[in-house]
């Protein structure tokens, strides 16, 4: 299947395309390793950020994010068709997008998440979000502050955790997608 945000045109399997799809408020990607989370997530991500807006991309350790979220991020923009215009900034840990507005798209681990706390959010991407402490989410919806903003987490399931009772049980607004390990199929 192919997923198509404005001029964005990007190879995903169909349960990736649901999820990048949905205008939830709030939208979940579960499922096991192999799966594709790390790379819908970046694709959802880059796909929203050709807006003028403001965006936080989080993960529970500096080495998850710099290996896996940046990475993602970094390669799936190699591959956009037309390719934006970016400035990534290694030491600031920002991605700035001049394509339609300049899109900043800022990169922190969750490892303190009173490190999060800042100015209000467009749209926040949480990996690996059962791996975090509740308190991340805590603290990042306070920041999700427009009538516009958006949440996106992707996570492997660890059972009836923060994320479930968070998400599944209290916000009829969740829309949540699961993909098999080892298959993104």
């Amino acid at each position: 299947m192919v997923a198509t945000t404005d001029a964005i045109v990007l190879s995903v399997y169909p349960k990736q395309a649901a999820f990048v799809e949905s205008d939830a408020q709030i939208n979940g990607f579960a499922g096991g390793r192999g799966c594709g989370k790390s790379e819908i997530g970046s694709i959802n991500l880059l796909s929203r950020a050709l807006r003028d807006r403001f965006y936080l991309a989080t993960a529970p350790t500096y080495p998850m994010l710099r290996d896996i979220n940046i990475a993602s991020a970094l390669s799936v923009l190699q591959r956009l068709r037309p390719k934006p215009k970016f400035t990534w900034s290694k030491s600031d840990l920002i991605l700035r997008i001049h394509d339609n507005g300049d899109s900043i798209i800022q990169f922190k681990s969750s490892e303190d998440p009173d490190m999060l706390r800042g100015v209000g959010l467009d749209w926040c991407w949480i990996d690996e979000a059962s791996l975090m402490r509740a308190y991340v989410w805590d603290v990042l919806s306070t920041r999700l502050d427009k009538a516009w903003s958006r949440a996106w987490i992707t996570t492997t399931p660890r059972g009836l955790d923060w994320v479930y009772e968070q998400f599944y049980l209290r916000l009829p607004r969740w829309r949540q997608v699961a993909g098999p390990s080892y298959s993104a199929s």
